[in-house]
């Protein structure tokens, strides 16, 4: 059984995502009961077989057969079973920062408790780094407006990488400004924590990969003051 009642679902990712525009509205909602399934079960898999898939979802078994190979193409086949590889990937990123984080804030409270002098230089440094961030990152795409870019989706290149890299960049910042907030208002004082944990539990909590992380970064650091993906906003 899976240790959480919920799973991650990207709302965004769902909704411009092409497989999924291909698929009739009935399969798509095929295809979510079978990841509540993937999850439910705990392993990110669900049955290969249409019978099963009909019986576990509690859905009739003809439009389940009639979509069963366009549904398939969502997952990988392994061991008789439909995995899901998004799931499962979602599941080692949150282990991994669950891990860190157990590590980061139930470590040796004697090893940082001469370290509150460094975390107030590393709090202040981070600070007016976000601060420079803040003047070139590109504006927040607003909540009125994307009903209105999801309603002007003309093909599959209506959103550039950049687009991307622009949405995950604002909630690496977000996050990072949290984090600032947090240890300036004393949050978690006496544990030390280094630029490198930080920026890795500021990965986290924006959903994505520490490489990920670093590569929007890196790319944000060459963007115009106005990027497109927030222009009309």
């Amino acid at each position: 059984m899976a240790s959480e009642p919920w799973f991650k679902f990207y709302a965004a990712d769902y909704l411009m995502d092409d497989e999924v525009d291909s698929l009739p509205l009935e399969a798509q909602a095929i295809l979510i009961r079978m990841w509540a399934i993937c999850h439910a079960g705990g392993s990110c898999s669900c049955p290969a077989e249409p019978q099963e898939i009909a019986r576990k979802a509690r859905l009739p078994l003809e439009p389940v057969a009639r979509h069963y190979e366009q549904l398939a193409g969502f997952f990988e086949l392994r061991d008789g079973r439909l995995y899901s590889r998004r799931m499962e990937e979602e599941r080692q990123k949150s282990e991994a920062a669950r891990t860190n984080a157990n590590r980061r804030w139930h470590g040796n409270a004697d090893r940082n408790a001469n370290c509150n002098a460094d975390r107030n230089a590393q709090s202040q440094s981070q600070s007016q780094s976000q601060s420079q961030s803040q003047k070139t990152d590109p504006p927040p795409l607003k909540e009125e407006d994307f009903d209105s870019l999801l309603q002007k989706k003309e093909s599959k290149n209506r959103f550039s990488q950049s687009d991307f890299d622009a949405r995950d960049l604002r909630k690496l910042s977000d996050a990072l400004n949290k984090i600032a907030l947090n240890s300036s208002a004393g949050v978690g004082s006496g544990v030390h924590i280094t630029q490198e944990q930080e920026f890795e539990w500021a990965c986290e909590m924006a959903g994505i990969s520490v490489q990920r992380g670093l590569e929007v970064q890196e790319r944000g650091k060459r963007w115009p003051e106005t990027h497109a993906f927030g222009a009309s906003a």
